[in-house]
């Protein structure tokens, strides 16, 4: 069993907090020696996630904290994101038809495609006016051999 290594940051709903996002999450991956392939994977589910949340989050303009927790216990990376944004679900986002050709395709859900198909698990639930979007990946990291 391995002990929590937890950080804890906070954000406005700006796309200027990009660059402020993937510095933390790669000094957190860093921190607990995740591989540079997951500390990627990690960097882009969490990029993707915000950026929706500043595009489509928000019925207004303003300002709007978005607070992120990054854990690491028992070799599983648990990635929490609360907001008090509009509701969101993942479930009601549709598939996308990978299928098709580029240019027939409709624009959309290939973002919540790549997190379902990066993570072991993906859900958000609604708490009062706050989201509260979770993402979980089982992962070992190199300090115990793990291929993660």
């Amino acid at each position: 069993m391995t002990y929590g290594h937890e950080v804890s940051f906070r954000l406005t709903n700006q796309s200027s907090e990009l660059d402020t996002l993937f510095q933390k999450v790669t000094a957190f991956c860093q921190s607990i020696k995740l591989s540079k392939k997951n500390t990627f994977q990690a960097g882009l589910v969490l990029e993707e996630l915000f950026t929706n949340i500043v595009k489509y989050g928000y019925a207004d303009q303003g300002k709007h904290r978005v607070d992120f927790t990054l854990d690491y216990k028992d070799e599983t990376l648990i990635f929490k994101i609360e907001y008090d944004g509009m509701p969101f679900s993942p479930d009601d986002v549709a598939q996308p038809d990978i299928q098709c050709r580029l240019e027939d395709r409709k624009f959309g859900g290939l973002g919540i495609h790549f997190i379902r198909h990066c993570m072991n698990d993906f859900f958000c639930e609604r708490r009062g006016d706050k989201n509260i979007i979770t993402v979980i990946k089982t992962c070992p990291t190199r300090k115990t051999n793990g291929n993660c």
